[in-house]
């Protein structure tokens, strides 16, 4: 599995803060800004969380260690950020390596009411991976190529046979990764990942591109036109899909919900 996160840089967010994005543990995404923490670098630094938490890596730990804090208010970019996590189902944030100061002022902010905070990068991987549930999660990478659809589209059927998807909706998730699939060699050209994840009422399905052009529901320039009805069928064979911004391109995703079958 490659993650399409790189798997170590560094990104400039403000003049004052730089910030390494390391996803070399491959599940787990690594977040380290370092330098002066102030109010512009704030929104640049929510952006690029955001855009890593739509690449759904198992979690994401950002290690303060390293920034000072020049606006209290700036801690208020960490609820933000988890709030948009919990919209990612199964993605786990946690936050390590604030001084006794820092971790005194999120504390005075109701910070880690919201937030989990933990002592060291260790600790809060060792957390990340508590959370973890074994199996409900298949992720393969593909090339730019037309041949590389079916097998995405088999991949997808053999990740819901290992969950034990009802037929009718391993059918569906099938046509939903065939079409994003498709998209991705066709629009943006570039190699994708399949990330499929399981959870108690529906399937999550992601494909991440390289490309930074957000997918827009368009469809077909006419009537007669042969191509332009993908994300017509994705949202027709969906429970809600979309579009982010990723760290490297954008992620297109869509949820199919089902009522899973009762153990014998």
């Amino acid at each position: 599995m490659h993650w399409l996160c790189p798997r170590r840089d560094v990104v400039a967010v403000s003049g004052q803060l730089t910030c390494e994005v390391d996803g070399s543990s491959g599940d787990i995404v690594a977040i380290r800004p370092e330098g002066l923490l102030d109010l512009t670098g704030t929104a640049t630094l929510r952006t690029l969380l955001y855009k890593a938490l739509a690449e759904v890596p198992h979690g994401i730990v950002i290690d303060l260690a390293r920034v000072r804090l020049v606006d209290d208010m700036c801690l208020t970019l960490f609820p933000a950020v988890a709030k948009r996590a919990a919209t990612e189902p199964g993605v786990s944030l946690v936050l390590c390596g604030a001084d006794p100061m820092m971790r005194g002022r999120m504390a005075a902010l109701g910070v880690d009411r919201g937030v989990t905070i933990s002592a060291d990068f260790s600790d809060a991987v060792r957390i990340v991976r508590s959370r973890q549930a074994f199996g409900a999660r298949f992720a393969e990478s593909f090339a730019a190529r037309g041949e590389s659809v079916p097998r995405a589209r088999q991949f997808a059927g053999w990740a819901c046979g290992r969950w034990q998807v009802p037929e009718a909706v391993t059918q569906r998730i099938e046509v939903i990764v065939t079409e994003l699939a498709s998209n991705a060699v066709r629009h943006a050209g570039t190699p994708y990942q399949l990330v499929l994840r399981r959870f108690e009422s529906f399937i999550h399905v992601a494909v991440l591109d390289e490309d930074d052009q957000l997918a827009k529901l368009v469809g077909p320039a006419t009537p007669f036109s042969p191509g332009g009805r993908g994300l017509m069928i994705v949202e027709g064979f969906s429970s809600s899909w979309g579009s982010y911004a990723t760290t490297r391109g954008k992620s297109t995703w869509a949820i199919v919900r089902y009522r899973p079958v009762a153990a014998a």
